[in-house]
């Protein structure tokens, strides 16, 4: 579980550095006024990503919950966006008119940790689902 645990954090830590720096450097070099900072958006998606995925590694070790994870990690999803809107309410959301550039930055850090996200949860699935696609004939 440990080991599990540090190749979760290893992934975030290096997709966190790598696109926040990828990011920032495209916002830098182009004429793009954000009225928002970038860097609470990566803080936020990166920890809540990351520890659902942790929460979901703990998951598939119980019997009861490992044939539901499928359908918690929709739940998951629909949480994430509850939570982005309570702690980023008053802050970005409640900005008069977001042009599409700013729409479009608040989306990159979502969409990028979605990614390992994803991949995460479907390695878990896989390993869970003995049926699977993966499985050898």
């Amino acid at each position: 579980m440990i080991k599990s645990f540090l190749l979760y954090l290893l992934a975030f830590v290096l997709l966190y550095t790598m696109s926040f720096s990828i990011h920032t450097f495209v916002l830098s070099s182009g004429d793009y006024n954000l009225r928002f900072e970038i860097l609470p958006l990566y803080w936020f998606f990166s920890i809540v990503s990351f520890l659902f995925c942790y929460l979901f590694k703990v998951l598939s070790n119980i019997k009861k919950t490992s044939e539901q994870l499928g359908f918690l990690y929709l739940f998951t999803l629909v949480l994430k966006i509850i939570f982005f809107v309570i702690f980023f309410n008053s802050s970005i959301l409640k900005l008069p008119n977001l042009t599409k550039i700013e729409s479009l930055n608040l989306l990159i850090p979502f969409f990028v940790f979605l990614v390992l996200e994803i991949y995460f949860i479907t390695s878990l699935l896989g390993e869970r689902n003995p049926n699977s696609i993966n499985k050898k004939k």
